[in-house]
């Protein structure tokens, strides 16, 4: 007997993938105690190729969904593209993860910002502390 696990992923826009994870079995007609089921191999083989497609699958539509910038709507310019080592409880997964520069429209700029410490009444503990960090404080 032949047997293959197939996996069909649905995304948040309908998009249907369909994919197979395993395939195996057994090409002997005898069955005994030992060839009936899954081998431990086949299990793991099977779990592990589970576990690949649909982290891959919700590791593309995080992207996707973060490459969009939430001001303008206009996607983000692709900064690069790296290869990612996710832990999760069945192994670990490689995926391909992009980085994004800021939206051209401004809206990330504001982030990139360096922090300026604001005080209304400068103590004098915290002076010294400014002068070594270089900020600047405002009365």
């Amino acid at each position: 007997m032949r047997w293959r696990v197939m996996v069909e992923l649905t995304g948040q826009d309908g998009t249907v993938r369909t994919h197979e994870v395993s395939a195996g079995g057994n090409p002997t007609t005898e069955h005994s105690s030992a060839t009936i089921g899954l081998t431990l191999a086949d299990g793991k083989r099977t779990l592990a190729g589970l576990q690949d497609d649909l982290v891959r699958a919700q590791t593309e539509e995080y992207c996707r969904g973060r490459r969009r910038c939430p001001r303008c709507g206009s996607q983000r310019p692709l900064k690069d593209v790296r290869t990612r080592r996710l832990l999760s409880l069945f192994g670990t997964v490689e995926v391909r993860a992009p980085r994004f520069l800021p939206c051209r429209c401004g809206d990330e700029a504001s982030h990139a910002v360096a922090l300026h410490l604001k005080v209304r009444r400068p103590n004098e503990r915290f002076q010294g502390l400014a002068l070594a960090l270089n900020l600047r404080i405002c009365i």
